[in-house]
């Protein structure tokens, strides 16, 4: 049951501004035909009739306003599952209008006047031409005559064989991601649930994106010109999910630092760099200068060889210290085999030795890893380095756990020199 108890739209409205967006979406009606606002021409199947008794829309649009810089939008169906009126429009390969009339153009007109969006998003367009529609109609009088056609958009779906060719940004199908420069503005429509454009109650964690995925695909988008609408699906209750809320949040804490390389940003020359996976480009110009941004995920994790040469170590040291004493070995390896001690002290410095060349070694990975990460942080921190009237800055630079090889390289190596005083202080005690 489609209740909306504890649906809070300041809250909503405070999260969204938080997460860097610049505009929202609200799904006004979609393809079952329940709308969210009190319409006239959905009787006993809207919002303030059934379920909530509020008008979702008019709420989340007056906090959008009074609380936030962001610009309101809204998603619409054109066409609806199971209304009688479509299914008869249907059935008579769409020669009538009777639903068009009667129940989607009044919704649009009653949506613009109510609420005044500067985003209409539509949708349910595909199995009919824009004339059963009358897109053009309605597009003429929002652009036009509407309260808002100084400063409405809207995207491409209005009719078969429209999508990707007229609107004023193309969004094409779901999850749309050329990867490649466009000559006309569009969208990425996707979810942060891979799944689903809504809540569901048994998603897995590994079912949503993470937040570097979503940085990954921002920066993609953007740099090939194209804005990124990422969905979060309310339960039923109006809540939204704590996982939604914390990419929002993450979002918004990446972009107060990087968001210079995004807001009002333009594609450069070159959109990705063809040799290096996962790089891509946007630039600005100011005085005639361009600025490019470099956007790069960098995935450092625990690296498993510092692990491995650890326990490998640890092994080697107690099984060289401790047990071959005890085997017959060599005369040239050990003097005498009778005695624990006199052996351990020829064991020892063997141990000592294979210690500090494995010390080495490691120290050398160290520096490898000091030296790759501190070029990258100085590129970052003191930004730009000029090539050819160019300034180059690392902007976009996401560093998860990177002390997490450090912290087990210094473990490992704490770990070795105190095995080596304990043996020390056994034998001088």
């Amino acid at each position: 049951m489609f209740t909306t108890e504890f649906y809070n739209p300041e809250y909503w409205a405070d999260l969204f501004q938080a997460s860097g967006a610049r505009y929202v979406v609200l799904t006004s009606k979609h393809h079952e035909g329940y709308t969210n606002w009190p319409s006239k021409v959905s009787w006993n199947w809207n919002s303030m009739d059934v379920g909530p008794h509020r008008d979702l829309v008019g709420e989340l649009a007056n906090a959008i306003k009074k609380r936030t810089s962001l610009h309101f939008g809204l998603y619409h169906s054109l066409f609806e599952w199971f209304h009688p009126l479509y299914l008869q429009d249907k059935k008579k390969k769409f020669t009538t209008q009777e639903f068009v009339k009667k129940k989607t153009m009044p919704e649009l007109y009653d949506l613009v006047t109510l609420y005044k969006p500067d985003v209409i998003w539509s949708d349910g367009d595909w199995e009919a031409p824009d004339t059963y529609w009358n897109s053009t109609g309605f597009l003429a009088w929002l652009y036009n005559e509407s309260p808002v056609k100084e400063t409405v958009v809207v995207n491409d779906r209005w009719g078969q064989g429209i999508a990707c060719h007229h609107g004023d940004f193309y969004t094409c199908h779901d999850r749309y991601n050329p990867g490649k420069l466009l000559k006309h503005k569009w969208e990425n429509a996707m979810t942060i649930d891979k799944s689903s454009w809504g809540y569901r109650r048994q998603a897995k964690y590994s079912d949503y994106y993470s937040i570097k995925e979503l940085i990954s695909l921002l920066a993609e988008t953007v740099s090939c010109g194209g804005n990124l609408l990422m969905n979060i699906g309310p339960t039923h209750d109006g809540r939204i999910d704590p996982l939604f809320e914390e990419r929002l949040q993450q979002m918004g804490k990446w972009l107060n630092v990087n968001g210079e390389a995004i807001y009002s940003s333009r594609p450069w020359t070159y959109q990705n760099d063809s040799y290096t996976k996962n790089v891509w480009y946007t630039s600005k110009t100011f005085n005639n200068q361009t600025t490019v941004f470099e956007h790069f995920i960098l995935t450092a994790s625990p690296n498993i060889t510092c692990f491995l040469s650890f326990f490998l170590s640890f092994f080697l040291y107690f099984f060289l210290s401790f047990f071959l004493p005890f085997f017959s070995i060599p005369p040239f390896f050990i003097w005498s085999t009778h005695s624990f001690n006199q052996s351990f002290f020829l064991w020892f410095p063997f141990c000592l030795c294979f210690n500090m060349v494995l010390l080495s070694i490691l120290s050398i990975y160290l520096s490898i890893y000091l030296s790759i990460y501190l070029s990258i942080y100085l590129c970052c921190f003191f930004s730009c380095c000029v090539v050819d009237s160019v300034c180059l800055q690392f902007a976009s630079l996401v560093t998860p756990s990177l002390l997490s090889p450090f912290s087990s390289l210094f473990s490992s190596i704490f770990l070795f020199l105190f095995l080596l005083s304990c043996h020390s202080f056994s034998l001088f005690s």
